[in-house]
């Protein structure tokens, strides 16, 4: 068939909605996986302020270490800290943070805190008056 004989103009034309549509749909599923991509970094960045104002508002609040956990209440989620001895690295504490936000959706971060004391196992679990321990160095993991 050549293209000026009669009968070639519906088939192109079809050929050239099918490569359309095909497009269409292409672009309609990049969008959509943008915008799922925007709202979960959103989801993150939120869970993340959580975290890191938890974190500032632990350690201004916070001028020793005792065993415990505690929350923190902010506009778009709530934090819950959590200080346990660390059996991994010897002299530390582990500082445990939980983000939530209003959604439901979760996020932990920790880090270790050293102390001066020599046993601090002996300090936390032996010390019935939770006597606190003072801070040496914190390190960020």
């Amino acid at each position: 068939m050549e293209l000026g004989e009669r009968g070639t103009i519906v088939p192109v034309t079809l050929m050239i909605c099918l490569l359309m549509t095909g497009l269409l749909v292409f672009q309609i599923h990049v969008y959509m996986n943008a915008k799922q991509n925007i709202q979960l970094e959103e989801q993150a960045l939120n869970l993340e302020w959580l975290i890191r104002n938890g974190e500032r508002k632990w350690l201004d609040t916070t001028s020793t270490i005792t065993p415990g956990v505690g929350d923190f209440s902010f506009p778009n989620g709530s934090v819950r800290y959590s200080v346990t001895v660390n059996r991994e690295i010897a002299n530390t504490a582990r500082v445990r943070f939980t983000a939530r936000d209003k959604g439901g959706n979760v996020r932990t971060h920790f880090f270790d805190v050293a102390v001066q004391e020599a046993s601090l196992e002996e300090n936390l679990l032996d010390s019935t008056d939770d006597t606190p321990i003072q801070v040496d160095v914190i390190k960020m993991e």
